[in-house]
């Protein structure tokens, strides 16, 4: 646990961003929960189990907070990428999926998280 607290103090922005992520993640979990799809909150139990028990154990921490990376940089570039088919190829016409992918806010937070992804597997080593 010391090692833990140690490493937060060593690394805050990491932790920051590492933190906002799961949030986010955390709360699309719930909106997801009320539409009655649970595939996010499986998703969002699974990798904070994961990295919690891996800081908590100190083994495999870097697996961990690189895996989450992983699934975070394949999450944006997604994102990204309807967005660039989007703006070439027919417009998608759910209301939903363009509001969560191609208004203002989603390419903004795409973006963010793209690069958010970006520097959390760069640095997932040092932690």
């Amino acid at each position: 646990m010391e090692r833990l607290i140690i490493s937060i103090k060593q690394h805050r922005i990491y932790f920051v961003l590492l933190t906002l992520s799961l949030f986010f993640f955390a709360r699309k979990a719930i909106q997801y929960a009320v539409l009655e799809s649970y595939i996010t909150s499986v998703i969002l139990l699974l990798i904070l189990t994961l990295i919690s028990t891996s800081l908590l154990l100190n083994k495999r921490t870097k697996f961990a907070l690189r895996f989450w990376s992983i699934l975070l940089l394949i999450w944006s570039i997604i994102r990204v990428l309807l967005f660039i088919a989007n703006a070439f190829l027919k417009e998608m016409s759910e209301s939903h999926l363009y509001h969560q992918l191609f208004s203002p806010k989603g390419i903004i937070t795409s973006s963010i998280f793209l690069f958010m992804s970006i520097y959390l597997f760069k640095n997932s080593g040092k932690v």
